[in-house]
């Protein structure tokens, strides 16, 4: 569900089901811990370079400790399962157990109907876990490729408004997301946006370590991010949505490059094409509104408040825009 996975090619969705989690893996079922706590995992759905990830069910209390949990507890809800590999080296378990706190600490100071709840957690002592819904739904890099040939304009600027709202509801409770990016935007049957990968979150403000290892990592990244003791900021998240706005409508990155290093430097450095020649149906003030968005200066860009307000404008006079953007 969370952060991508190492096995999966650079701009692959999280999985190939369908949900918001990794795919089933064909581990043996005797790899599966019995339980942790009060959570009984059910299978193991794959790993990223910090975290296994388990569909599980809450354990019943006629269950024993070493038992697996009743198929029916689990057919009236699953819950997804994130727990700090065991095989990680001491840096870089740290670092999980420091993306946990922070899923944890911004699943208290923020709440949404549209962000993942965090249900339960253990940090002070291995099996270090968080619990929260299992949550259905595509990717949205999923959601662009089934809709290749569907989609409208309505339909992406709909889209680009809720995870707007989603950035400006976290700043009025001083967060930043600092991991905006397709593989951690969900969209669900009825066309709502869950934001997920609340693991590298900060408080505004508030000196900043992220991962920029791969490709993955920093394709939508501020290029302020990069440079220095970067100190959170809402406009990171601003810039972050430019980005994502801007693939969205034209399918193509505003910036690429095969190495981190050079698309690091692009994002500091290069000017992207006008969204309008990549994508002739992009309407104007939808293109302004991006262009601003992708400011070298995070001083430049339109605040999160600005930037909603704008999209609710641009949404209600493209309500029937029905020009395909494939």
């Amino acid at each position: 569900m969370f952060q991508e996975l190492l096995s999966r090619p650079a701009f692959c969705p999280v999985n190939s089901v369908g949900t918001s989690h990794p795919e089933p893996t064909s581990q043996p079922t005797r790899q599966v811990p019995d339980h942790f706590q009060c959570w009984a995992p059910q299978s193991l759905l794959g790993r990223s370079r910090w975290f296994d990830y388990y569909l599980a069910a809450p354990r019943t209390r006629g269950q024993s400790e070493g038992g697996a949990a009743r198929t029916e507890g689990t057919q009236r809800s699953s819950y997804f399962l994130r727990v700090v590999r065991q095989d990680l080296e001491e840096a870089r378990r740290w670092q999980a157990i420091d993306r946990l706190s922070r899923r944890l600490i911004a699943a208290e100071a923020f709440s949404h109907p549209q962000a993942v709840p965090v249900l339960d957690a253990e940090l002070d002592r291995s099996p270090f876990f968080v619990v929260e819904p299992f949550v259905p739904g595509l990717s949205l890099l999923q959601w662009r490729d089934a809709e290749k040939e569907s989609c409208t304009v309505s339909r992406i600027i709909w889209t680009l408004r809720q995870v707007a709202e989603l950035i400006n509801a976290a700043h009025e409770h001083d967060r930043v997301h600092l991991g905006i990016s397709p593989q951690h935007l969900l969209i669900g049957s009825d066309g709502k946006v869950t934001l997920t990968g609340w693991c590298q979150t900060h408080q505004t403000q508030q000196r900043t370590w992220l991962p920029q290892e791969t490709i993955d990592d920093i394709i939508c990244q501020a290029p302020e991010t990069a440079i220095g003791p970067y100190r959170a900021h809402s406009a990171s998240d601003v810039y972050s949505w430019g980005v994502l706005a801007y693939w969205l409508m034209s399918e193509h990155w505003p910036f690429a490059s095969e190495t981190v290093e050079g698309l690091q430097t692009a994002h500091r450095q290069q000017l992207p094409a006008e969204l309008q020649v990549r994508q002739p149906h992009c309407p104007g003030p939808l293109n302004q509104l991006v262009t601003q968005a992708l400011a070298k200066n995070p001083l430049r860009r339109p605040g999160p408040k600005f930037l909603l307000d704008c999209l609710i404008s641009i949404e209600i006079d493209h309500l029937h825009d029905l020009r395909r953007v494939a």
